[in-house]
């Protein structure tokens, strides 16, 4: 697992995305929480702005693996 010190607010949000995208989702969702909590904690708007891009672009990149894999899907239902 990868140090989560490496990530920062400071970053591009793709980046993050893709340094985040070798762990799992759980792992991912955790790093995220505790992101936002600390944010709001430390009351930074950019910060929780920030995440919230990074959590929204990992949902829309997971929704997008998952329709890309539904006709694939359907296709082997249609054959079987």
């Amino acid at each position: 697992m990868q140090d989560n010190h490496a990530l920062s607010h400071f970053m591009n949000v793709s980046k993050v995305v893709a340094l985040l995208r070798d762990r799992g989702e759980a792992d991912v969702r955790k790093v995220i929480s505790l992101e936002l909590r600390k944010a709001k904690r430390a009351r930074s708007r950019k910060q929780f702005v920030f995440w919230t891009e990074v959590s929204a672009k990992i949902a829309e990149t997971r929704s997008g693996r998952l329709e890309a894999a539904q006709p694939e899907i359907a296709n082997r239902a249609e054959a079987g």
